[in-house]
């Protein structure tokens, strides 16, 4: 894999050459002329390509031609989340090296010592919800995100390690089952809610490992296990955090997330913007890397917006839940100034009023926000099986 900086550039090299004569979405662009001209093109000289023209115009982005020395074309869907799904054309190589990455960025956490993984996904037409497919000696995977049919899996074959969807994985442990034998958590595809960290407490020897990325893109970061901070997978990929203006944020501040893939020749993203928001980390105290993430703060509709206008990433400490004694939560922004606070009790006598929770968003997310607690008995994932824990309904001319 490459790794020293003459390899990066050459992988760079590569991409814009190959994107320039055999992309037709980027070889009607500027950069892609002069570089023809066998012109100097600078990376940066690459505009941001934005989600949405992916989106309406996918096949304009499937390479003409495919180098044999790529491999197999694979044909992968997007989750639909913010719509109807695309078809992601990526090579065996580019699959390759994303497995690497995988494997480097989850040293430490103890993958090579589990003897048997479960796997949960979607149901679709060959796999009905709730059905089994053994892909090998202690390798399940399960059509279905109900916590009872996971959780007797577990159960049944003693796995310490499964792969699933944070909110799955809180609706298993709030049921207390019996699972001492579970040794790692690995989240994907979520934001990892702080109700999470509270219910692991009566797990001690399970970790939660919390891995970032696209279908578009592959593996993006994953959660380290010395600084709690997202490492960025720079082995196969260039990650920036820009501003509104499209310059890199500090440390400390929010971007949007724009991610080059170097190694997919079957269907070159460059400086795509995936639309997502994270906050920069560029001076971490770890033996991994210096650079990396703080927090993944997920799409625009994740993030709330103050009255000035300001973004921001809404998060509740997991102290401050459990001092309420609120199970599970979600907040919804229904207009600049107002804050929908949806929650589960941890038992039924448990009533919020609305100065507890007014408190509690004063604290946490900032005092401009009048806030509501509305008690329901459960909260249900969005309708492409998600669960959005924030989610602003706030039109944009509001």
């Amino acid at each position: 894999m490459p790794t020293m900086r003459g390899d990066r550039n050459h992988a760079i090299a590569r991409l814009l050459s190959h994107a320039a004569m055999h992309s037709p979405y980027y070889r009607d662009q500027a950069w892609a002329e002069r570089l023809r001209r066998r012109q100097k093109v600078r990376f940066l000289d690459v505009p941001i390509t934005p989600r949405l023209s992916v989106k309406q115009n996918t096949g304009a982005f499937y390479s003409e031609y495919v180098p044999a020395s790529e491999g197999e074309t694979i044909d992968k869907y997007t989750s639909g989340s913010t719509g109807e799904s695309c078809l992601i054309k990526k090579t065996s190589r580019h699959f390759r090296i994303n497995a690497r990455e995988n494997g480097r960025l989850r040293r430490g956490w103890g993958f090579e010592n589990q003897s048997g993984i479960i796997r949960t996904t979607s149901p679709n037409k060959d796999h009905p919800p709730g059905s089994i497919r053994v892909d090998g000696p202690n390798s399940w995977m399960i059509y279905s995100f109900d916590p009872v049919a996971i959780t007797d899996l577990l159960i049944k074959e003693r796995c310490p390690l499964i792969v699933l969807r944070p909110s799955a994985a809180v609706s298993i442990l709030e049921m207390a089952p019996p699972l001492e034998f579970l040794r790692i958590i690995s989240t994907v595809s979520e934001i990892v809610p702080p109700e999470l960290s509270t219910l692991l407490a009566h797990y001690p020897r399970c970790l939660n490992y919390d891995v970032y990325g696209s279908i578009e893109t592959g593996i993006i970061a994953g959660k380290c296990r010395e600084c709690d901070k997202y490492h960025l997978a720079t082995g196969h990929l260039i990650v920036e955090l820009l501003d509104e203006h499209d310059r890199p944020v500090p440390s400390g501040e929010m971007g949007r997330v724009i991610v080059t893939p170097l190694f997919n020749l079957a269907m070159p993203l460059l400086r795509y913007d995936i639309g997502d928001y994270a906050i920069a980390a560029s001076d971490l105290n770890c033996s991994t890397s210096k650079r990396g993430l703080m927090q993944i703060a997920g799409r625009q509709m994740n993030l709330f917006v103050l009255p000035n206008g300001i973004r921001i990433m809404p998060r509740i400490a997991p102290s401050d839940l459990y001092s309420l004694h609120i199970r599970k939560h979600k907040m919804i922004q229904i207009s600049r100034d107002e804050i929908e606070l949806l929650y589960v009790p941890a038992s039924p006598e448990v009533s919020l009023a609305d100065s507890d929770v007014q408190s509690l968003i004063d604290r946490n997310i900032s005092p401009h926000f009048r806030a509501k607690p509305i008690r329901v008995e459960e909260i249900k994932p969005a309708p492409n099986g998600k669960y959005l824990m924030h989610e602003n309904r706030v039109s944009p001319e509001s």
